[in-house]
């Protein structure tokens, strides 16, 4: 064997060595490079499951959000209902009691005004009868009078 050929081959096998070395680390990084891309496929995976349950939890909740409002809505109107019905039934009783206040003042006016005017008729009426009683003595005391001359003039 030639010294030049035995160079050779030794070159030939450290290069075959490297190359093995290589390739291993070749292998290995692919290797890694595909653990790797399968990790981040399962959290890719993960993720999208995530942001669908996300989602699904973001439309329940406007759901809710929106039931709770139409019930609140709902419990309002009743209320206002209940409110309106009870100021009616208490304005209605208001008015009835003022309108009782109102009834009972005018009768009371009505029976002072007829007992003023039955006072004020009987002193009327008495005026009226003392001044006929007056009218009447006095007629009589003409007629008397009247009489008396008729007499003396009948009596001469």
């Amino acid at each position: 064997m030639n010294p030049d050929t035995r160079f050779d081959g030794t070159i030939n096998l450290q290069s075959l060595q490297l190359k093995r070395t290589q390739d291993e680390d070749l292998l290995a990084l692919v290797s890694s490079l595909i653990d790797q891309n399968s990790e981040l496929q399962l959290r890719l995976q993960e993720l999208d499951s995530q942001e669908k349950t996300g989602g699904k939890i973001i439309e329940d909740a406007h759901q809710q959000a929106r039931e709770i409002r139409l019930r609140a809505e709902q419990e309002a109107q009743d209320r206002a209902a209940a409110t309106l019905s009870e100021a009616e039934t208490k304005a209605r009783l208001e008015a009835e009691r003022i309108i009782g206040e109102a009834r009972q003042k005018a009768e009371d006016i009505v029976k002072e005004k007829i007992q003023s005017a039955v006072y004020q008729g009987s002193e009327i009426i008495d005026k009226a009868q003392e001044r006929a009683q007056l009218i009447v003595e006095d007629a009589r005391r003409k007629v008397e009078t009247i009489s008396n001359g008729a007499r003396q003039k009948t009596n001469r």
